[in-house]
C-alpha cells in the first residue's frame, strides 16, 4: 500500500512538472508570436515608403525570427500563423517597385537663367550633369512661357548648355504655374519630376498682390495633387553659383532697368514624387555634394500618431513616478506621479523615447527643440540624439526595452513643467517653414545681392500651404498620460 502511494505520488509530481514546462513553453511560444505579429505590423504600416535597404534590413530581421522558430515546440495552428506572417512579408514586399527609375527634368531657358550658363566656373552646367546622370531614364524639357521637350540624350542636353544655346522665341519670361503642373503630371509610382530655375515669379500689376496670387495658383495645383495621392513629397534645394551676365528685375518690362551681375546669384532644384522613390533619388544624387549646395527643405504628409515611443526612466530628472505598463511593452502613461521635492522647487520632468528614422526631415529639424510642441502646462526642454553613453543614466528597466527588432529609437525628448500637471500631454512636430526660405526672399530686386530671390517665399508658402491644408499644422503627434 505504501509503495503505491509513492508511486502515485510520483506519477502526480511528473504530471506537475510536465503541466509546468508545458505552460512555460506555452508561455515563450505565446511571446515570439506576438513580437513576429508586431514586425509584420510595423512593416505593414510603413511599407509603402521602403526602398531598397529597408527591405534588406526587413529580410535580416525576419531571418532573425526563422531562425529563432526553431527553438520552440510550435503546435500546427502557431506553425500555421507563422505561415500566414511569411506569406504576408512577401506579398507586401513583392508590391515595391524596383523598375527603372525615370527621371523627369525641366530646366528653365528663360533670358533671366543665362548668366548661369556663361559664368567661367560652369557650376550650374556641373550640377545640371550630375542630374541628368541620375537614374535609369532620363527626359529633359526646357521651360519658360511653354514647356518643350528635348530630342537627345541628357549628355546631348548638358553640351548645349555649354554652347549657350538654351533660349527660345519665349524666353523672355517664365511661367513658373504652368510648369509647375506639368512637372507634378509627369509623376508616376516610379518616376520623379525635377525642376531647375531660379525660382522667380514673373508678375504684372501690383507686387504683393500678384505674388500672393501666384502662391494660390501654386497651393492649389500641388493640393489637386495631394487629394489625389498623399504619398506625395516636395524637396526643394537651394544653391548658390556664379553668375555673369544680365539679371532682370521684376519691374524690368516698365522700367527697361537691366543690371549687370558678376558675383554669386541662387538657383533652385525641386523635386516632386512618392516618398520611396524620392528616398532613392536624393540617396543617389546625394544632394549635399552638389555644388553651391546651401540648404534644403522637405514637404510630405504628414504621418499621424503611427511611430513607435515609449517613456524612459531617467536617473536624473526632477520628479517620480512609476509605469503602469508589463515588460516588453511601450510605457505611454505613469502612475503614481510626484513633482520634486528638493531644491528644483516642484519640478516635474520626463524623457520620451522616440523613433523618428521614417520622418523624412533634416537631422537639424529634429534636433531643433523649437520645431516641438507639448500641450498640458509641459515645454520641451531639450531634444536628445540617442547615443550608447545616455544609457549611463537610464534605469534598467527602462534600457532592456530599446534596440530590439520591435524600437530602436533614434531621439529623446525632454519634457518639463515647473509643477505637476496630470493628465493628457500631447507632444507634437510642428509643420514649420524652414527659415531659410524666408531670409532668401526679396519683394523688391531692383537693389539685387547675392543671396536672396524675388517672391521666393510666397513661392515656398503656396507648396507648404498645400500640405498644411491636407494634413494641419503637424507632422507628428504622440500622447503622453501622467497620473
Amino acid at each position: 500500500m505504501k509503495n503505491l502511494v509513492y508511486i502515485v505520488l510520483g506519477l502526480c509530481i511528473l504530471f506537475f512538472l510536465s503541466m509546468l514546462f508545458k505552460g512555460c513553453g506555452g508561455s515563450e511560444n505565446q511571446k515570439f508570436l506576438i513580437d513576429f505579429e508586431e514586425f509584420i505590423e510595423e512593416i505593414e504600416k510603413n511599407h509603402e515608403s521602403y526602398d531598397e535597404s529597408d527591405w534588406d534590413k526587413g529580410d535580416d530581421d525576419l531571418q532573425n525570427f526563422v531562425d529563432k522558430k526553431n527553438e520552440f515546440r510550435l503546435s500546427s495552428s502557431e506553425n500555421s500563423e507563422i505561415e500566414s506572417l511569411l506569406t504576408k512579408y512577401e506579398e507586401m514586399k513583392s508590391s515595391f517597385n524596383t523598375g527603372p527609375l525615370e527621371v523627369n527634368i525641366y530646366v528653365d531657358n528663360s533670358y533671366s537663367m543665362n548668366g548661369y550658363l556663361t559664368d567661367k566656373e560652369g557650376d550650374f552646367i556641373e550640377v545640371v550633369s550630375s542630374i541628368v546622370q541620375t537614374g535609369d531614364i532620363q527626359n529633359v524639357y526646357s521651360f519658360n512661357k511653354d514647356v518643350e521637350s528635348f530630342e537627345g540624350t541628357g549628355d546631348d542636353y548638358v553640351k548645349k548648355l555649354l554652347k549657350c544655346d538654351n533660349n527660345t522665341e519665349n524666353s523672355n519670361e517664365s511661367d513658373l504655374n504652368h510648369v509647375f503642373k506639368s512637372v507634378i503630371d509627369s509623376v508616376t509610382d516610379n518616376s520623379i519630376g525635377i525642376m531647375i530655375g531660379d525660382g522667380i515669379y514673373s508678375v504684372s500689376g501690383p507686387v504683393k498682390a500678384s505674388l500672393k496670387a501666384s502662391k494660390a495658383q501654386t497651393s492649389k495645383k500641388l493640393l489637386d495633387r495631394l487629394n489625389e495621392d498623399n504619398d506625395f513629397e516636395t524637396v526643394v534645394i537651394k544653391l548658390e553659383v556664379g553668375f555673369d551676365g544680365t539679371y532682370y528685375p521684376f519691374n524690368y518690362a516698365k522700367e527697361r532697368n537691366d543690371i549687370p551681375w558678376k558675383d554669386n546669384r541662387p538657383y533652385y532644384i525641386w523635386v516632386f514624387g512618392r516618398s520611396k522613390v524620392v528616398k532613392k533619388y536624393l540617396k543617389d544624387l546625394n544632394i549635399q555634394d552638389l555644388k553651391g549646395y546651401q540648404n534644403h527643405a522637405r514637404f510630405f504628409a504628414a504621418v499621424g500618431s503611427d511611430l513607435p515611443y515609449s517613456i524612459m526612466e531617467v536617473k536624473t530628472l526632477p520628479g517620480t513616478f512609476r509605469n503602469d505598463r508589463e515588460f516588453g511593452e511601450m510605457w505611454h502613461t505613469v502612475i503614481q506621479s510626484e513633482a520634486d521635492r528638493t531644491e528644483n522647487g516642484g519640478r516635474f520632468s520626463l524623457a520620451v523615447a522616440v523613433d523618428l528614422g521614417k520622418l523624412p526631415l533634416s537631422k537639424s529639424y529634429k534636433n531643433d527643440k523649437n520645431k516641438y510642441s507639448a500641450t498640458n502646462g509641459y515645454h520641451i526642454d531639450s531634444i536628445g540624439v540617442i547615443e550608447e553613453s545616455m544609457y549611463d543614466n537610464v534605469l534598467k528597466s527602462s534600457k532592456a526595452r530599446f534596440n530590439n527588432e520591435s524600437f530602436s529609437p533614434t531621439h529623446i525628448v525632454y519634457l518639463g513643467s515647473n509643477q505637476l500637471n496630470k493628465g493628457t500631454v500631447s507632444v507634437s512636430i510642428i509643420n514649420k517653414v524652414p527659415s531659410w526660405i524666408s531670409s532668401s526672399s526679396n519683394e523688391d530686386d531692383t537693389e539685387l545681392d547675392k543671396n536672396t530671390t524675388f517672391g521666393f517665399k510666397y513661392l515656398m508658402d503656396g507648396i507648404s500651404k498645400s500640405y498644411t491644408d491636407m494634413n494641419g499644422e503637424e507632422y507628428v503627434k504622440f500622447n503622453i498620460e501622467i497620473k
